[in-house]
């Protein structure tokens, strides 16, 4: 029996209906979190650690030397849990190996139950006793016998043997993909570079500063400035924005650049972006017609002129001892950083993360009002 023709209707409409609810909640579920997934503002602007006088400190904010013992802290802490789990890893393998089936959490072996080591006979240890005497000399036993020590040091070459064949076993376990260390990756510190007395645009006193490295040589930097500029318009008023011209090739015409790029900045913050944008546009470096280093030179000023910025005090400035100073000292800075490998690279607070110019945007709306 068939069943009549507006039922049928109804019956299809409400299957159709049930699937687009099925995979609307589906969609949102799985699929809009991949494309709306929220970074970590902790991650970006420093961890929140402690409050003084109603002033709360990050992991970027601290006096300079805690922020350096503090991430030693988190080194140390990092290291002895990865050694902690891939031990255990080890022995879960072992395990299984030698069970060949799945073991109960109470079931499973020591290290020592799981790794036998060759048989540590009182010749060897004596031969490690008189080579540490050798080497460190008779005050290193405190005048100790060689049977008032043989335990102890019995143990020691047992300990280090079985060091050495689980640290070997894990290299293989990780090579074959059989155990994997799922903490969090180590957390580099923030970059060492002073730049305080660096020029800056923006909102100078905002809690919030975002370093832009470049490198007019670039391409891809140029793509990014384009970037930067729309996030500077945007949180101009505040966030406190640092520009650097950055290259590692040392050459009188990048020595010229980077001066300008300072020089603009120092004078006016509001027209630095429009000579930045014209240096990027006119390629120097590429100019058949700029022969020597002074033609540069008078090329980046007019440049500077035609950015409305007043040449007189741009070209002194070019010219000051001051500059070149400041200038090679923020470069070296950035050369000895082992974060910083090239550019372009934004960084927040100095975190020494990389950040899209999405991340960056999304954890300015959240933090910025």
């Amino acid at each position: 029996m068939s069943l009549p023709t507006n039922i049928k209707k109804i019956f299809t409409l409400f299957l159709i209906l049930l699937a687009g609810f099925i995979l609307g909640v589906g969609f949102s579920n799985k699929i809009l979190p991949i494309f709306n997934k929220e970074i970590d503002i902790d991650d970006i602007f420093g961890k929140k650690l402690i409050e003084v006088d109603g002033i709360r400190f990050t992991s970027t904010s601290l006096p300079k030397e805690s922020i350096y013992d503090y991430y030693n802290l988190k080194n140390n802490i990092y290291h002895a849990e990865k050694n902690f789990l891939n031990q255990t890893a080890l022995r879960i393998a072992l395990t299984n190996d030698f069970n060949k089936k799945n073991v109960k959490q109470e079931d499973f072996l020591t290290l020592k139950n799981l790794i036998k080591l060759d048989y540590i006979d009182d010749k060897i240890v004596k031969n490690y006793y008189d080579d540490i005497l050798k080497k460190e000399g008779v005050g290193v036993f405190q005048g100790k016998t060689f049977e008032n020590v043989k335990i102890q040091l019995k143990n020691q070459l047992i300990n280090q043997k079985m060091i050495e064949i689980s640290e070997k076993k894990i290299s293989e376990l990780l090579k074959n993909n059989r155990i994997k260390v799922l903490i969090p990756n180590l957390e580099n510190p923030p970059l060492n570079i002073d730049i305080s007395s660096f020029p800056s645009s923006g909102k100078k006193q905002s809690e919030i500063t975002l370093l832009n490295i470049y490198d007019y040589n670039e391409l891809k930097s140029k793509e990014k400035e384009e970037k930067f500029e729309k996030i500077f318009k945007k949180y101009a008023d505040k966030v406190n924005f640092v520009s650097i011209h950055y290259s590692s090739n040392n050459n009188k015409m990048n020595e010229i650049l980077i001066k300008g790029a300072y020089c603009a900045q120092k004078q006016e913050p509001t027209l630095f972006l429009k000579y930045n944008k014209m240096i990027f546009q006119l390629s120097l470096w590429k100019e058949k017609n700029l022969s020597n280093i002074n033609d540069i030179k008078n090329k980046v000023i007019e440049i500077a002129k035609s950015s409305n910025l007043n040449p007189e005090i741009f070209r002194s400035c070019l010219d000051a001892q001051k500059t070149l100073i400041e200038n090679q000292l923020i470069q070296q800075q950035l050369s000895n950083s082992f974060i910083i490998k090239n550019s372009p690279n934004f960084y927040i607070n100095k975190n020494s993360k990389l950040y899209s110019q999405e991340e960056i945007e999304q954890a300015l709306r959240r933090t910025v009002h």
